[in-house]
């Protein structure tokens, strides 16, 4: 499955996805740059909720990030999957910005084309060919906002092969702390941790790549999609010091590094036990064989304190 618009550059969605000597965190100047102009990430995806899916001491923070995101559809709304695409291409297009207006980096925007060899092991194979076949078919066939429910998993859609974004956050969170015990990074950035995960470099490439299948999408249904760099919006910049801005963001809670896969791995391998960054709302039943390689659900997810 691949793109021709978007990035910098294209990743072939193969090599490995750890930049040598920075195994999670962008480049030190990057970093501080994001950390200055783009600091509403987590408390977006936190206002999605709804308030009842939260236990009673993280209303608090639910109702802070509500507050600035008031007009948000919740994840089991139609045009929820619309707005995640909406808002994760403006957040590709500030960092288009800030990298080219950041000196001394050294980075360079790589979308993947697919998801990475060594993240793709740890997928059922089938569980990846039907999500690219409904990819595609929902890139001609289907509705921005099925598009971006099923990619993401809202509550909308929980078929077969959906969930690939909340995986890949998990799955590459796992494997950095497998890889890297003990990094600082895996703190300042862990892709498990919403209010931070776009401090990763992994985030844009991932995101990038999502983006350029919006941007298909679009091509299809004869719209013309704009991917150029553009200014981030100051209002919706850092918190004090640049930190995350009004509120800490949902996180997935830690999970068990996972042990490296086989060279080729048996047809059932699947990987650690996982679930998405968000509440699924009392009385959702797990769709049966779930539409990943999902296994466990936490009750709620964990709030983790900002930087």
């Amino acid at each position: 499955m691949t793109s021709t618009a978007g990035s910098s550059r294209r990743g072939d969605g193969r090599a490995d996805h750890a930049r040598e000597g920075n195994p999670v965190k962008l480049p030190q100047t990057l970093y501080d740059a994001v950390r200055a102009h783009m600091g509403d990430h987590g408390d977006w995806h936190q206002a999605r909720y709804r308030e009842r899916w939260l236990p009673v001491d993280e209303r608090a923070e639910w109702r802070a990030a509500r507050a600035r995101f008031p007009t948000l559809k919740f994840l089991d709304e139609p045009g929820a999957g619309e707005q995640f695409l909406t808002f994760h291409r403006e957040m590709i297009r500030n960092f288009k910005w800030l990298i080219a207006n950041t000196p001394g980096h050294g980075y360079t925007l790589e979308a993947w084309t697919r998801v990475p060899s060594d993240l793709e092991s740890w997928f059922r194979p089938m569980t990846l060919a039907r999500s690219y076949a409904r990819i595609l078919e929902l890139i001609v066939h289907g509705t921005a906002d099925q598009l971006g429910s099923f990619i993401e998993r809202t509550e909308l859609d929980t078929s077969e092969g959906s969930n690939l974004h909340n995986l890949l956050h998990g799955l590459i969170d796992a494997k950095e702390a497998r890889d890297h015990p003990g990094h600082p990074s895996l703190i300042e950035a862990g892709m498990a941790d919403l209010s931070v995960a776009h401090y990763n470099e992994h985030f844009w490439s991932l995101h990038a790549w999502i983006d350029d299948l919006y941007a298909m999408w679009q091509r299809a249904h004869g719209q013309i999609p704009d991917q150029s760099a553009l200014e981030p919006d100051h209002s919706h910049g850092g918190g004090p010091g640049g930190g995350p801005g009004g509120g800490h963001g949902p996180s997935l809670p830690p999970v068990p590094a996972p042990a490296p896969p086989p060279p080729a791995g048996p047809p059932d391998h699947h990987p650690p036990h996982h679930h998405p960054p968000h509440h699924h709302p009392p009385g959702t039943p797990e769709p049966p064989g779930g539409g990943d390689p999902t296994v466990h659900t936490p009750a709620h997810h964990h709030i983790r304190p900002k930087l």
